[in-house]
């Protein structure tokens, strides 16, 4: 199955992935669960179209209108389609919802005033006319056609706070399956809600992965994420669906885990040197990084995160 915004996979009977497109407003994942009797989804993409188009396959997957929603974190491209299931519960953990309802106001004040991404569209035009490398071109191109659709969906952006707060733990109960639903509070954001399922060895990772595409590490704790990814790869579980990118595994996994110590350290050094988050940027990774895209979050969050 698949559309103009994301391709489903299916992963285990009842378990689906939804891929989403890098060049549109379904750039993360999202992931489908039938427990046998209810329906779940985890995360709504960040828009209201693809996320209908998601409650669509969900129901057509399924047989039955999804009766939960889980938010993995607070980034808004996973929580900006949450209204396309207004009759389903709505759950996060705590500090996700807390952090939410504090960024609702400028994600309002964005949508009402959208000058900066409309200059930010000139500009990616301007880049994509001088630039002439392939790899470039092709990582251009995919942000302009993506930060163009988001222009012309925002005015559909619409704010909806889960219903419920989540602490550590919960598992839910189906005649189908279990899934049991984790929080941790030092991850890739101050607080990431993942999934496992035990009878599949499958887990629904939100951004705690990344695979195929550099993290996002703005507001990151980097030994807390890597004593994560340490645990999964120590764990029974095999398939793991991440944020962005392809379904991967272990070997994926460890690549990830690599990427973020080398990054670390990387920041960690230049600080001792005395280089200022300017010339860090333009520090390269080393392989198999060097050709990812820049790294230019990571470095100014890892700067503010260690400067304290």
């Amino acid at each position: 199955m698949t559309n103009d915004f994301f391709d489903i996979e299916k992963l285990a009977d009842g378990v689906f992935a939804a891929i989403g497109h890098l060049d549109g407003t379904a750039y993360s994942n999202a992931a489908i669960i039938d427990l046998g009797d209810r329906t779940i989804v985890v995360d709504t993409f960040m828009m209201p179209k693809p996320a209908e188009m998601l409650a669509q396959a969900a129901g057509e997957l399924t047989g039955r209108e999804t009766a939960l929603v889980l938010l993995t974190h607070f980034h808004q491209d996973h929580w900006g389609g949450a209204t396309a299931f207004p009759n389903a519960l709505y759950a996060a953990s705590l500090n996700s919802r807390s952090t939410m309802l504090e960024e609702f106001d400028e994600y309002r004040e964005w949508q009402q005033d959208p000058s900066d991404l409309a200059e930010g569209i000139e500009s990616l035009k301007t880049k994509l006319a001088e630039e002439h490398t392939p790899e470039m071109r092709d990582a251009l191109e995919i942000r302009l056609r993506r930060n163009q659709l988001i222009l012309e969906q925002l005015p559909t952006l619409q704010f909806r706070a889960p219903d419920i707060t989540i602490g550590s733990e919960m598992t839910l109960h189906g005649s189908k399956r279990m899934a049991v639903v984790r929080v941790i509070e030092h991850g890739h954001t101050n607080s990431d809600l993942y999934i496992e399922l035990p009878d599949c060895g499958i887990v629904i990772c939100g951004d705690l992965a990344f695979f195929d595409t550099q993290p996002f590490m703005y507001y990151c704790d980097p030994e807390g994420w890597t004593a994560w990814i340490e645990a999964m790869e120590a764990s029974d579980h095999q398939v793991f669906v991440p944020g962005h990118g392809p379904v991967g595994g272990k070997a994926e996994l460890a690549i990830l885990r690599a990427y973020i110590k080398a990054l670390t350290s990387l920041v960690r050094d230049a600080m001792t040197r005395g280089d200022t988050v300017e010339q860090a940027i333009e520090l390269k990774l080393p392989e198999p990084f060097a050709a990812w895209q820049a790294v230019e979050g990571g470095v100014r969050g890892l700067y503010e995160r260690f400067g304290t």
